[in-house]
């Protein structure tokens, strides 16, 4: 989000001076060195296979059609990489002040080596990660470190730069991809030098808000396709929705029109003045390029089962002090009762969560008390569940419910939008939202009436995400909820808890910020 320059200042020196900024640099860092943006660097590629560059969005697609013309091969572009960025070129005094600052976290997709030229002339000792080596190596004795995502110039062949590069990147540099949502979770970011144009990395998100507010181009993978959307999320369903509709009609016509010829062709192929009629309708169904629909994915069901009414106080605590070695809050006392359905809300590393693992037990308080109201039947729902599972679902849901048939478990999890590959998978091995919707089914088969739910929206997806939505808004028993989202909470909660104004060392809430 743009922010004015006094918001700025205060916000980013405070993360340097507290060690959690970082730096994210696009194309437009290096372009004062006289370094080409994304549209320049592929002009005359795009010319020699027909295409004015001017007119393109997609870049990524034009240096995957260019490989694709030239049969696969991508010499012309690596080339073109070395001739831009081997120039003599000087650092700009972008690169000269970021590389200068005490932050030790830089992010780039830059081809070139601005930053760590910087970072030497500063007499610093970065450590450089190009590949999935290096990240598995560190170098002693290092003050930086630069992650290269896209690749850089000393090794051209394996530069980010086609769509074939970019829907293998989770599998070629799946490291990257884990190192940097570690990262933006953890550290106040410093985005600088990024254009629309350029095809800096791929979002993935569930946060439609979020979702509207960035992206101009949707990739869509349905039944082992990828399909192309130009727009927000909005402009993607909209346009989607049409051509669902479009397509179920023609199915609908084809099927009719099959059923008429499969008659025909039955009814008249034994008959020797109608054979040839037939026989040519035979020949119209052979031709015939078959539409078919797309799979239609399980959509969950929720629905949460109501144990008796809780007695009047749910939970108070009593001057409580959350924190581990020191304290995290000042004196708390805040009171729950029956019929509240509460959203705590606040900037990360604040201890939202251990408020709630604090109310629980989970956690001894660092002073204070906390006293909890009588029959409580409580579902814990955990933000991230730590350590390695070699159970597979069914396993899981079993040991959660011993007198279970296997049947029951199937369905349980079925009706969770766990399809039966998932069901009979490793709990390891599934996406977060897939395990999201495995610790969602244990509380949902238990009889409660509270829920402490931390989190729950932060893997699943839209279709789950809007079922969970419903069904919290018809349950009948008390809700703590801990959520970033206010699309989701507003509608649930009927108060709201900001942690914030009890944190002893408030970080200021991680943004993403971009420099116009």
């Amino acid at each position: 989000m743009a922010v004015s320059l006094s918001e700025f200042k205060r916000e980013y020196t405070r993360a340097v001076s507290e060690g959690y900024a970082a730096i994210f640099a696009g194309a437009g860092l290096s372009r004062s060195s006289g370094f080409a943006n994304w549209k320049e660097l592929l002009r005359n590629i795009a010319r020699d296979i027909g295409l004015d560059i001017d007119k393109e969005t997609d870049l990524v697609a034009v240096s995957q059609y260019y490989k694709n013309e030239k049969g696969s091969r991508r010499y012309d572009i690596n080339q073109t990489i070395i001739n831009e960025f081997t120039k003599n070129a000087q650092g700009n005094k972008n690169i000269e002040i970021l590389t200068r600052l005490p932050i030790f976290v830089y992010w780039t997709t830059n081809y070139d080596e601005l930053i760590e030229d910087g970072l030497k002339q500063n007499n610093r000792k970065p450590d450089i990660k190009v590949n999935q080596n290096s990240l598995a190596n560190n170098i002693y004795d290092r003050d930086a470190v630069v992650y290269k995502m896209h690749g850089d110039v000393r090794d051209p062949e394996q530069a980010v730069i086609t769509k074939d590069d970019y829907e293998t990147y989770n599998q070629k540099r799946a490291l990257f991809t884990t190192a940097l949502q570690g990262d933006l979770i953890s550290k106040t970011f410093l985005f600088i030098g990024f254009s629309f144009e350029d095809p800096a990395f791929l979002l993935i998100s569930h946060d439609i808000s979020f979702l509207n507010s960035v992206v101009n181009l949707i990739y869509h993978i349905e039944d082992k396709e990828v399909t192309r959307y130009v727009g927000n999320y909005n402009d993607f369903e909209r346009v989607y929705e049409d051509k669902k509709s479009q397509l179920e009609s023609a199915y609908k016509r084809q099927q009719q029109e099959i059923a008429e010829l499969e008659d025909f062709v039955a009814r008249n192929k034994a008959r020797v003045a109608t054979r040839n009629m037939a026989m040519s309708r035979q020949k119209k169904l052979n031709k015939m390029d078959i539409i078919e629909l797309a799979r239609e994915k399980p959509k969950p069901e929720f629905k949460f089962k109501a144990a008796r009414t809780a007695g009047k106080l749910i939970f108070e605590t009593k001057d409580l002090v959350i924190g581990y070695d020191s304290p995290l809050s000042k004196p708390l006392n805040l009171r729950m009762e029956r019929g509240q359905r509460i959203a705590i809300v606040g900037a990360n590393g604040i201890g939202k969560t251990t408020f709630m693992k604090s109310i629980l037990g989970q956690i001894k308080p660092y002073e204070g008390e906390v006293e909890l109201g009588d029959t409580l039947e409580i579902g814990y729902f955990e933000q991230e569940i730590k350590g390695k599972n070699d159970r597979s679902c069914i396993e899981e849901i079993w040991q959660e419910f011993p007198s279970w048939t296997q049947y029951e478990v199937r369905a349980a999890l079925a009706k969770c939008g766990l399809t039966t590959n998932h069901i009979e998978s490793k709990i390891m091995v599934l996406s977060g939202g897939e395990q999201a919707k495995v610790r969602l089914c244990k509380i949902l088969n238990r009889e409660t009436n509270i829920l402490l739910l931390d989190e729950p929206t932060n893997h699943l997806d839209v279709d789950a995400k809007d079922e969970l939505k419903r069904s919290l808004k018809e349950y009948k028993g008390v809700i703590l909820l801990i959520s970033h989202e206010p699309e989701f909470y507003q509608d649930v909660a009927t108060e709201i808890w900001n942690l914030e104004q009890y944190s002893t060392k408030l970080k200021i809430q991680r943004k993403m910020i971009v420099l116009q």
